[in-house]
């Protein structure tokens, strides 16, 4: 039986509650939650940027370039009897591995005849991992209609990204709230990824990874984290210190939670911002009411 989905109030005590929620939950890599999700804020994962592929055990994600599992391993797809794969499930309990234990599964995976005809399938980056953070939706914080039954837990991510000043701690994808750490002697759930063919074989997306957030919001994408304060027309401050006028988004960065070294927080549409090793291009600034999109393209370092 499915569990009750948790329903949630916007006030700022409402939210604390189910941030800590998320953060007990994550400690059971089976637990099994309905997501809690905002009607009233835009999807950032919307299944439209989606196409069903295999029947539906895989998604091909059109913003990324990339074919997810759409069930972690330990649990089996099944498909419904819905042509718009909305009753698709995922059956069973997510296993939860060490990190040593995903990557022998990764191995597991591409043996024979690998899995949906392919033998390429890896673990994601963090970047990767976060690509699929549904940014409306918590406990868990993914599209369901896209990966159902999703656990309310930790997600090994490679390669391992250390957390500053945290020994014994690299940066995973929890999806209770999206972008924590994790103990190297944790248990983790895994998420199978391969590049599509379109896209670059590198081990990273080709084309980055796109977000999109709203206007007076902030996200955070693993290790790295996009604030954007004001967004619209008027006059700021270009790249070189030129006073100019236009559409233009006010940004703010940071890595680990921390400042970053971004030093340019006016930026236009068109512009690709360099910051700690990554690339960020700003796609596209829509001054929609009654708030702003910033749609933004992302290169790991």
């Amino acid at each position: 039986m499915k569990p009750i989905g948790m329903k949630t109030m916007r006030g700022k005590t409402n939210k604390l509650m189910i941030l800590a929620c998320s953060v007990v939950m994550q400690l059971h890599p089976g637990h099994v939650q309905a997501a809690s999700c905002d009607s009233n804020a835009r999807m950032s994962t919307p299944t439209s940027d989606f196409r069903f592929l295999d029947g539906g055990a895989v998604v091909y994600h059109r913003r990324t370039g990339l074919e997810w599992r759409r069930c972690p391993e330990g649990m089996a797809f099944v498909r419904g009897d819905a042509p718009d794969h909305s009753r698709d499930i995922c059956r069973g309990a997510a296993e939860a591995f060490s990190l040593q234990g995903a990557k022998d599964d990764v191995v597991h995976a591409n043996t024979g005849a690998g899995r949906s005809g392919h033998r390429d399938w890896r673990l994601p980056s963090v970047e990767e991992l976060s690509s699929i953070v549904e940014q409306a939706c918590t406990v868990p914080s993914i599209n369901e209609a896209v990966f159902p039954d999703t656990p309310v837990t930790w997600f090994w991510a490679d390669p391992p990204v250390p957390m500053r000043g945290g020994e014994g701690t690299v940066w995973g994808v929890g999806f209770g709230a999206g972008g924590y750490y994790v103990g190297l002697d944790n248990g983790g759930a895994v998420r199978l990824v391969r590049s599509h063919a379109g896209a670059a074989d590198t081990g990273k997306p080709g084309r980055g990874f796109e977000i999109s957030l709203e206007e007076s919001t902030q996200g955070n994408f693993g290790v790295l984290g996009v604030g954007v304060g004001y967004l619209g027309g008027g006059a700021y401050l270009d790249e070189k210190g030129v006073r100019r006028s236009g559409l233009h988004a006010n940004l703010s960065i940071t890595i680990e939670g921390k400042p970053s070294q971004f030093r340019q927080p006016q930026a236009r549409e068109g512009q690709t911002l360099k910051v700690d090793g990554y690339r960020i291009l700003v796609e596209k600034i829509l001054p929609e009411n009654p708030r702003g999109i910033v749609i933004l393209r992302v290169w790991s370092p």
